[in-house]
């Protein structure tokens, strides 16, 4: 859809970045958000900006870096 409208209007596709928000439910496991933003990055997003959830746990961040890295 969005390749045919730039298409349209004579825009390289390639130049836009598709950025998504995600919140991070603090009962969801570092895995779950995770598996996520993969399927999100098979279907071209280039960048995700995540919102954790209340109640914020710090030691969740450690996991959660883990489980996006084994994404690639």
């Amino acid at each position: 859809m969005l390749r045919a409208h730039c298409g349209d209007v004579g825009r390289d596709v390639n130049e836009i970045r598709r950025s998504v928000q995600v919140a991070w439910p603090a009962d969801e496991s570092p895995e779950q958000t995770a598996a996520t933003v993969a399927a999100l990055g098979e279907v071209g997003v280039d960048l995700v900006l995540f919102s954790m959830r209340n109640p914020y746990r710090v030691e969740a961040l450690e996991p959660f870096a883990k489980a996006l890295q084994a994404i690639g």
